[in-house]
């Protein structure tokens, strides 16, 4: 599948060449483009150094691309950019979402300076869940999870931050909603496995099989979410998928980010040389 990629300066857009397709076009470093400049000189948060694209490291010559999911709460902004920055120093990043935690929430005082910083590094920052927030601290769309309503929620999402904007869903292990979203625009489809799915041995198999199919007939750009080991990752960029995404745990610290996401790396082939 041929996905356009572009660095995009200021704000998220569509290229014209892909809107009959509606793929996205995310922030992402090209080959011999510098990483966008520090936008807040106080905080540590330092560019990766320029890519050179995605080089295959492995038999496989895989070609999926990271997203990674960060938790997100009160108190917790300024290590968002610090996190991404660590991990943008050992693999291109595709895109960042931010999961605002609802039991203490971050605000957008806090939030937006931390989306801000992540969008200098090149890097496309969604939301999840909150479309008025993803508008409200200027990021660059909004993912919803996994949900029964996921229509309905992706239509009053797309009408909250409008047709330039990211809009992606998790549409689970349901085809009908993936099929359905796709059609109605949106700008990636995610397959992924809810938490209170106890079956999660069968629930991947699932999955692969869903991310194969998708991949094989549409070309709206799929991601892996809910990825719990390399080997998990590696076999779902074998079934296609265009991205996988790897949710930071919590509590994880800037200088330990190398050693959670370098079993990922090496199983996904991609590095920053």
């Amino acid at each position: 599948m041929a996905i356009c990629w572009a660095n995009a300066r200021q704000q998220f857009h569509l290229c014209p060449i892909c809107i009959p397709l509606r793929q996205p076009l995310f922030r992402l470093n090209q080959p011999g483009i510098a990483p966008l400049p520090r936008q807040h000189g106080g905080d540590d948060v330092r560019s990766p150094a320029p890519t050179k694209g995605f080089t295959a490291m492995a038999q496989d010559d895989l070609r999926t691309q990271l997203v990674l999911a960060l938790p997100a709460r009160s108190g917790g902004g300024p290590l968002l950019a610090r996190l991404v920055a660590a991990a943008a120093r050992i693999a291109p990043i595709a895109t960042v979402v931010i999961e605002p935690d609802p039991e203490l929430p971050i605000l957008p005082p806090e939030l937006a300076p931390a989306v801000e910083q992540i969008q200098a590094l090149g890097i496309a920052t969604l939301i999840a869940r909150d479309a008025p927030l993803a508008r409200l601290v200027k990021a660059d769309g909004v993912h919803l999870p996994v949900s029964k309503v996921a229509p309905a929620e992706y239509r009053e999402a797309r009408e909250t931050v409008g047709s330039r904007f990211i809009v992606g869903v998790d549409v689970g292990r349901t085809r009908h909603d993936a099929m359905m979203l796709g059609e109605e625009g949106a700008d990636y489809i995610a397959f992924g496995i809810p938490p209170h799915v106890e079956d999660r041995d069968t629930a991947r198999v699932r999955r692969r099989e869903l991310i194969a199919w998708w991949s094989e007939i549409f070309e709206v750009p799929c991601v892996a979410f809910d990825v719990e080991t390399s080997q998990d990752a590696h076999d779902l960029a074998a079934s296609g998928a265009d991205f996988v995404a790897l949710r930071v745990p919590a509590g994880l610290l800037p200088e330990d980010v190398e050693a959670y996401l370098s079993p990922f790396i090496a199983q996904l082939a991609i590095t920053t040389t």
